[in-house]
């Protein structure tokens, strides 16, 4: 063997100490027998898990092949990423590197054990060309915001046919009382004098005689 060997029966460390007796741990056992450690006078910082290599930091129990945890109260930032260089546009990459049909990566936003409060996906088609991809917005409704790979916008809709498609209401205005434009379809229209049996309209909302005052409108 070539190398530095520490052979004891239990948790070999090397223990790095200042002079005001804060030690720092660097070793094996303590946390599992097969996990190596980095351990501060504060705690846990780092952790491998030699079974399946999965890495913790600030957690000895790392369930996935990075976690990390960050349980200080008064610290907000988790992680940050930086690069120093004027002139250009970094980035942060995730690959699903398959790039077989219907392969993506999703970022899930969790914000509690209930489960995922948002998810942020792309997700490849292969269609109509070869490395064609489509990014998404869910929340814990479904999928509220789809983009197609030539730029097409679905607002509840998942394949829309135009640049911009919503399914359901919408206004075009700071609220939908005063000075908006609102479409609609499959609504009862409350147009003064109208037909409240079409279903399909647009209506201009003023608010100079009053919210919600209605004061012209398209049916059919």
């Amino acid at each position: 063997y070539d190398g530095i060997l520490i052979d004891v029966l239990s948790n070999p460390e090397i223990n790095f100490r200042d002079r005001g007796n804060s030690d720092t741990l660097i070793g094996t056992g303590r946390h599992g027998l097969d996990g190596f450690h980095i351990d501060t006078y504060s705690g846990n910082a780092f952790f491998i898990k030699g079974s399946n290599r999965f890495v913790g930091i600030g957690t000895t129990a790392p369930g996935e092949k990075l976690v990390v945890d960050e349980t200080t109260t008064n610290t907000l930032d988790v992680a940050r990423f930086k690069h120093n260089q004027s002139s250009v546009v970094s980035s942060v990459i995730f690959e699903n590197s398959s790039g077989a049909n219907n392969t993506g990566f999703n970022l899930n936003f969790k914000t509690g054990a209930s489960g995922y409060g948002g998810v942020l996906g792309v997700i490849r088609t292969n269609s109509p060309d070869a490395g064609d991809s489509d990014m998404f917005l869910s929340s814990g409704g479904g999928k509220a915001i789809t983009i197609l790979h030539d730029g097409a916008v679905g607002i509840g809709v998942t394949s829309p046919d135009e640049k911009l498609q919503v399914n359901g209401t919408a206004v075009f205005g700071t609220n939908t009382s005063n000075n908006a434009v609102k479409i609609s379809v499959n609504q009862a229209s409350t147009f003064p004098g109208s037909n409240t049996s079409h279903s399909r309209f647009v209506d201009f909302i003023g608010g100079n005689t009053g919210a919600s005052t209605e004061i012209g409108g398209i049916r059919w």
